[in-house]
């Protein structure tokens, strides 16, 4: 990949000096030579032909930007979660299919980074931004993107439903697709996310202790946890005694040893909601904030809240349910004094 070159005349003024400008590995490297010793534009042009002749014919690194991104990403293969190597990748392959086979430069890049921009949700933009800068800063290549800051963006967590709309789904999906409800109870009375849930074991279910563990290797944060079971979920497991502590709870329905895939659930909750004539706000993720805002509604301390939602701190709590627009509200709206 030959470097992008180019000579900076400052519009033919002979009292300023020139030079030619040329970025190698994302680095903007400026040459003088002897430029400045023409006493004419044409002697000055004569003399930067010279340069920019000699910057063509050094050959190319073989060791290329490009190769050493996909590198350090592959180098971390084993470290990352598997979604979290797959979302890294699949940010620099797209970058570099924008790219090209042309040099990356800081211009290039606030380019990219502006049409994302433009079509795309600011959580994408950043997401981007914080990627690409921890794959490019052990090569040396950081500062490709200076200059190119966050895009401020409002959080918008997926709705929850209301209790009219869970009799509607309820109904619908318990004639349809009991195995799809009796997951979704898993996310609304534990909290436990659809991509931990998929890996669950029976073993995992403390019957007498009605605890449930999250091994470290399922737990999204790669720590060892518990949730509790609530007393209304207990009868719609119990019957998971009688298998084997090592059988996957939600297998893949062709292979009883491997886990369901990735997007299976979520697919079929995806046409359940489409039938209902539900919106794109809605998702399997709400049931997490559905049971989250029913708890608060049944009066369960936030305290006891935090160890189920397994956040790390009460303002993580707060500032979750501020977001799914509850907390003390009913207090206020029937304690409120009149003026």
């Amino acid at each position: 990949m030959k470097p992008l070159i180019r000579l900076y005349e400052a519009k033919g003024d002979l009292s300023k000096k020139w030079f030619v400008s040329h970025y190698l590995e994302g680095k903007r490297k400026r040459v003088y030579g002897n430029i400045n010793q023409g006493k004419t534009v044409e002697e000055r042009r004569a003399l930067a032909q010279i340069i920019i002749d000699d910057l063509n014919e050094v050959p190319p690194d073989i060791t290329t930007i490009k190769e050493k991104c996909f590198n350090n990403l592959h180098a971390r293969h084993g470290r990352w979660r598997k979604k979290t190597y797959q979302s890294y990748k699949s940010k620099l392959v797209n970058f570099w299919r924008w790219i090209g086979e042309r040099e990356p430069t800081p211009e290039l890049c606030k380019q990219f980074f502006n049409e994302l921009g433009n079509t795309k949700h600011p959580t994408t933009h950043n997401d981007y931004l914080v990627m690409l800068r921890r794959l490019f800063k052990p090569i040396g290549q950081e500062s490709l993107f200076d200059g190119i800051t966050r895009i401020k963006s409002k959080y918008t967590p997926a709705r929850y439903f209301q209790e009219h709309q869970i009799k509607r789904i309820k109904n619908y999906v318990i004639e349809r697709d009991p195995d799809l409800w009796f997951f979704i109870q898993f996310i609304y009375y534990c909290f436990i996310r659809p991509g931990e849930l998929r890996l669950l074991r029976v073993g995992d279910i403390h019957f007498e202790e009605r605890r449930i563990l999250l091994r470290s290797e399922v737990s999204k944060n790669r720590m060892e946890q518990y949730v509790a079971i609530p007393a209304p979920f207990l009868p719609a497991i119990i019957h998971l005694k009688r298998l084997s502590p090592n059988q996957l709870i939600f297998p893949s329905s062709t292979d009883q040893t491997k886990p369901c895939g990735v997007n299976t659930y979520s697919g079929r909750h995806r046409k359940v909601l489409r039938a209902l004539d539900f919106g794109s706000q809605y998702k399997l993720y709400s049931w997490k904030h559905t049971g989250a805002v029913m708890a608060v509604k049944a009066g369960i301390g936030v305290k006891a809240l935090q160890l189920q939602l397994r956040h790390h701190s009460l303002d993580q709590v707060n500032e979750y349910l501020r977001q799914l627009g509850v907390g003390d509200l009913e207090q206020l709206e029937k304690k409120f004094p009149e003026i």
